[in-house]
């Protein structure tokens, strides 16, 4: 499967808010939108700095206790999780579960389209998702975090083609971690869900055709309302630390990995 071009000459910002980081615009013509956003744009920092990196989940006690871990305030007001279809969807195990209320609202979601017959990028995304789900269970817990996989060829990859392809993963083998769902549903409901994360080619031609979709993640937190969209082709502690300056629910969740990797050990 190959990357429309069009889905990377957009690039994923990210608007500063308070003392963090807030929504990132999107691919084709529709993005989240936060209310209460100001500040001016930044570019995602995607450069990988050339000595060894630590891994994400290995943050120093000193780094860490330096930080401020109490829980930051939920957001008020409407939020962008208010937008999202009520639709049903059916995850790999056959269970209906609707978007909105029962995969999104209260929760942090890492969302991604994929198609059980790509023989592109779509392995490469969901590996990564399989690593963030163990990293960031960890940071939020397994009653915090959802993560969906949204197909896009929803006519074939019926929920018993889903539950193969999630045993072949074996993302079922570990109670401990947060639950990840492979997704199907009616074309109507798939496409409804896709479009309301900008997840879509303004080009109906592009659009239409499945082996252009953009490889990329689209995660959030709805207790502050803080969204992002992200390549999935970064590399994976850029997309962990990202994942926690969008979604982190503490200074501590925000900042230390992003300390950590610089080496510093105090703000």
């Amino acid at each position: 499967m190959s990357i429309a071009s069009r889905f990377f000459e957009i690039s994923c910002t990210i608007l500063a808010i308070g003392a963090g980081l807030a929504v990132s615009s999107f691919c084709g013509s529709t993005s989240l939108r936060n209310p209460s956003s100001v500040g001016e744009n930044i570019s995602i920092d995607a450069a990988v700095s050339q000595t060894r990196r630590p891994a994400a989940t290995e943050l120093p006690d000193s780094v860490s206790q330096t930080l401020d871990s109490a829980q930051i305030p939920a957001f008020s007001g409407p939020r962008q999780t208010d937008l999202f279809p009520e639709v049903p969807l059916v995850d790999h195990t056959g269970t209906e579960r609707f978007f909105r209320s029962e995969l999104a609202a209260g929760k942090v979601l890492c969302f991604a389209m994929f198609y059980t017959r790509c023989k592109g990028t779509c392995p490469g995304t969901v590996t990564k998702m399989l690593r963030l789900r163990r990293s960031l269970t960890q940071e939020f817990g397994r009653e915090n975090l959802h993560f969906v996989c949204l197909t896009l060829d929803p006519l074939h990859d019926q929920a018993d083609v889903l539950e193969r392809y999630a045993d072949t993963l074996g993302v079922n083998n570990d109670p401990e971690l947060a639950p990840i769902y492979f997704c199907t549903g009616l074309p109507e409901n798939v496409d409804a869900v896709r479009r309301s994360l900008g997840m879509y080619d303004p080009d109906p031609v592009v659009d239409a055709d499945i082996s252009q979709h953009a490889a990329k993640f689209v995660l959030g937190n709805d207790r502050l309302n803080r969204w992002t969209g992200m390549p999935a082709a970064l590399p994976f502690e850029d997309l962990h630390e990202t994942a926690l300056r969008i979604a982190g629910n503490s200074d501590r969740q925000r900042f230390s990995a992003r300390l950590a990797i610089d080496g510093r050990t105090r703000p």
